[in-house]
């Protein structure tokens, strides 16, 4: 028998032979009496341990639970300061953009002052020069392309001056429509009568370009002798020739 089930029948007894005086039942009906109360205490004794036992598996799946809870509340928190640092990452990237825009912006309108600047000059050149001698840039929709029109419009106007061509042309001498040759040279054009001693230079116009006729003999010739060397019908030889004159065409 276990020791907690002795020290149980001890007391007993005591209380029986202590109440033996007051109610003490035959002796026959004694070990009865015992064996009953011995069988109610181990029965509340073993009541009392599967409910001690109920208590603890409560309590151990409890503690399972709160440490889950804690867990997940653990992972939230976690996906909470993720969260936030994603949102702080996407406004800083915002802001990056937003100061990247501005600075687009502000150089679009550089380019697209640029490519003005550089329209302008050359259609300022354009009209002091023999027609093709600068190309004209076209407006384009975007900054960037415009920018680029001009850029290309400038690089083959540079091209085209250090070229020497020669080419029939239709113009108008006095304002009257005139087939000659012209001879360009860096920009600068003169012409010459397919038949005869006219000469001069030429002028770029909106339309037929306009014959500036030479005054002089002397220039005249010294245009009729180049226009010859460049078309290869006499030897290469120095020749002065003349400048146009300077001002308004």
């Amino acid at each position: 028998m276990k020791p907690a089930a002795l020290r149980l029948l001890c007391l007993l007894l005591a209380v029986v032979v202590v109440n033996a005086g007051e109610a003490a039942p035959p002796a026959a009906d004694l070990p009865a009496t015992i064996l009953s109360d011995l069988t109610a205490a181990d029965a509340a004794r073993q009541a009392e341990a599967g409910e001690r036992q109920s208590w603890e598996l409560e309590a151990q799946r409890l503690r399972l639970l709160a440490d889950r809870l804690d867990d997940e509340v653990g992972h939230a928190q976690e996906q909470a300061a993720h969260r936030q640092r994603e949102l702080a990452a996407g406004r800083s990237a915002l802001l990056a953009v937003a100061a990247e825009r501005g600075q687009l912006d502000d150089l679009h309108g550089e380019l697209a002052r640029y490519a003005a600047t550089l329209r302008s000059g050359l259609g300022a050149l354009a009209r002091r020069h023999a027609p093709g001698a600068v190309v004209i840039a076209s407006e384009e929709a975007s900054p960037e392309a415009d920018f680029d029109a001009a850029v290309q419009a400038l690089d083959r106007s540079l091209r085209a001056a250090g070229q020497v061509s020669v080419e029939v042309i239709e113009g108008r001498l006095d304002g009257v429509a005139r087939a000659v040759t012209m001879l360009r040279i860096a920009g600068v054009g003169w012409w010459c009568d397919l038949a005869g001693d006219g000469a001069g230079w030429v002028r770029p116009e909106n339309g037929p370009p306009r014959l500036e006729a030479c005054a002089d003999s002397g220039d005249r010739e010294a245009i009729r002798r180049a226009v010859a060397i460049a078309e290869g019908r006499r030897l290469p030889e120095p020749v002065r020739l003349p400048l146009p004159p300077v001002g308004p065409p």
